[in-house]
């Protein structure tokens, strides 16, 4: 059936809708927040499929605690024909760089966690560009059909560049899609458990996935990988943290290193070449 808006006076709203005749209350109109002026001169555009890849390998790193609103927020740096995506909660890291054509324009900012969510559901791979613009304390993204605008975060994001190690002692090379599924399957016996944890025992001859909870029982699982280097080693992990940043890698190979079993280790694709890096704090156990 048709649907009938009527604009009445005192700021009322008639709706009819077959037999269905609704009167709504509104507000004064010109109380409504005026949106800002954007200066275009200092946009930049990015492809819509490529924003929305980078906010999909990023904010699910972002803090969802206030103590540290800063770190709410994922952190983007454009410098130098290159666009930076970095966010971390302190337990872990994720973080992604693309070159992209933006002649003198540079601007460093951290846009809240939540509103590049709600920007990833409005957008579709097929947009062809999106104009980001950055005001005073605010960013918007443009598109032929929609305007979005977001508060930026205040504050100083902190230099994540030295949380990230550059010397390691063990190196494992696994398929994405299979060591997730073997993580899910560990998965299910720790979140029973009061730590959840799970363990990776690594030797060269095996590299062991092992999962317990007292009150429900123990898994152990041989895991498949395509290379082996190093130290051995044993290490435990919230497996939460190792699923989110596997699901971020998609179907590809990735490079796990680590230093220690108290030391943070990195994931990265084989064929990444610095371009995108994961990191996540281990778990210490007695």
């Amino acid at each position: 059936s048709t649907l009938t808006l009527e604009v009445l006076e005192n700021n009322q709203v008639a709706i009819t809708s077959g037999k269905a005749n609704f009167t709504v209350n509104g507000l004064d109109a010109d109380s409504y927040p005026h949106l800002p002026v954007v200066e275009s001169q200092n946009a930049i555009e990015i492809p819509g499929h490529i924003l929305n890849k980078i906010v999909s390998e990023t904010v699910f790193a972002v803090s969802q605690h206030e103590s540290r609103p800063i770190l709410t927020g994922v952190h983007f740096v454009l410098e130098d024909q290159k666009l930076l995506a970095v966010a971390t909660d302190s337990h872990r890291l994720s973080q992604r760089v693309i070159p992209l054509d933006s002649g003198d324009t540079a601007f460093n900012i951290v846009i809240p966690g939540k509103s590049l969510t709600e920007l990833s559901r409005s957008l579709t791979d097929e947009e062809e560009a999106i104009q980001i613009s950055i005001m005073d304390n605010q960013v918007l993204f443009q598109t032929k059909t929609m305007k979005f605008y977001s508060r930026l975060l205040e504050g100083t994001y902190p230099d994540t560049n030295r949380l990230i190690p550059s010397s390691f002692n063990t190196e494992i090379e696994f398929v994405v899609p299979e060591l997730l599924q073997a993580i899910e399957r560990a998965s299910l016996l720790s979140h029973e458990g009061r730590n959840n944890i799970v363990r990776l025992a690594i030797s060269e001859e095996a590299v062991v996935l092992y999962g317990n909870s007292p009150e429900i029982g123990k898994v152990e699982e041989d895991l498949n990988f395509a290379s082996v280097t190093g130290d051995p080693l044993e290490i435990s992990f919230n497996p939460d943290y190792m699923k989110a940043a596997l699901r971020a890698f998609g179907d590809t190979s990735i490079v796990i290193r680590f230093i220690s079993a108290i030391r943070p280790f990195t994931l990265e694709p084989t064929e990444s070449k610095g371009t995108f890096i994961q990191l996540i704090t281990p778990v210490r156990t007695n």
